[in-house]
């Protein structure tokens, strides 16, 4: 069917959290970049799929990760590790280390959020299938647990970021302070 503009990142995102595994989108004609556009942006977003296949009308994504092999505690520990990693160098630099510690923060926020969207995904599969479940030694109010933990954990990320933005403007007064 049709889809509403602008609106096909939203399907692949909802897809991508309800567990689908393929995904194959065919283009209404001219709107070939507009949809190229919004599938780039969820792969971006997101994590473990990828294009199997493209053609001028449609692309055939994938995804590569297998929800019953990957700990959602591992997700958890590398949006814990960016977050650390993120209010560190916050601090050094307003001790007095180089601005320059600051440059990828958002990326780091990014892909915070991407693991946010695998951990939703993960939890999802889970409380769907008892096989998933049983593979990842996890059980459902545990699996709901580590969503709880990665929302807070995203959301704590977003504050950093605020931090990161607003460190890297008070950097910029001294610097013009000093030029003045």
């Amino acid at each position: 069917g049709s889809l509403p503009n602008e609106s096909l990142h939203d399907h692949l995102m909802g897809a991508y959290l309800s567990g689908v595994d393929r995904i194959k989108i065919k283009f209404p004609s001219g709107e070939e970049r507009t949809f190229r556009k919004q599938i780039r942006r969820f792969l971006r977003n997101t994590r473990g799929f990828e294009i199997m296949d493209e053609s001028e009308s449609s692309v055939d994504l994938i995804c590569l990760i297998s929800a019953a092999e990957m700990p959602l505690s591992a997700s958890i520990n590398r949006m814990y590790l960016q977050l650390t990693s993120l209010v560190r160098d916050i601090i050094s630099v307003l001790e007095g280390d180089d601005i320059e510690l600051l440059s990828d923060a958002d990326e780091r926020e990014a892909e915070v959020d991407a693991l946010l969207y695998l951990v939703e995904r993960q939890v999802c599969i889970t409380l769907d299938s008892h096989l998933v479940a049983t593979s990842l030694k996890i059980g459902r109010n545990q699996a709901v647990e580590h969503s709880n933990l990665a929302r807070s954990l995203e959301r704590m990320m977003d504050h950093a970021l605020q931090m990161a933005i607003l460190t890297k403007a008070q950097d910029i007064q001294k610097l013009n302070l000093k030029q003045a």
